[in-house]
């Protein structure tokens, strides 16, 4: 269904509320489908990867370089949470600074994939490689 908005989180549990309607987004999405994917080569050989709006690879996944390349420039945006994982290809990353999560940015990346992400988001971001 065109306005299920489809996540994926690679060797992880994925655990997402579905079936209800989003209200007030005006954004038409009627449900959220999550998708648990093994593997890169598994998965990004059936479209498991590239079915998904947003694609979740968490620090545990041993090589998020074959994930990242699997998606390549499909229009996914990926999340990550690996010191490297923006210098790699992906798009989004939370990191830990003072005990608070704060998330940096891959506008490059975002770009590569066909995906804006708003002025008022990147303002909120980290910037790119600070520590």
């Amino acid at each position: 269904d065109a306005r299920t908005f489809e996540s994926g989180c690679v060797q992880e549990a994925c655990v997402v509320t579905s079936g209800r309607p989003l209200t007030g987004l005006g954004c038409g999405i009627v449900g959220i489908g999550c998708r648990a994917l093994q593997s890169a080569e598994q998965d990004g050989a059936n479209h498991g990867l590239l079915g998904c709006h947003v694609v979740f690879v968490p620090a545990s996944v041993a090589a998020p370089a074959v994930v990242l390349r699997a998606i390549g420039a499909a229009p996914v945006l990926t999340v990550g949470e690996s010191p490297d994982f923006l210098r790699r290809g992906g798009i989004v990353n939370f990191v830990l600074e003072d005990g608070k999560i704060r998330f940096e940015i891959n506008q490059d990346a975002a770009t590569k994939a066909d995906l804006r992400i708003s002025s008022r988001l990147l303002r909120l971001a980290r910037p790119e490689g600070t520590k």
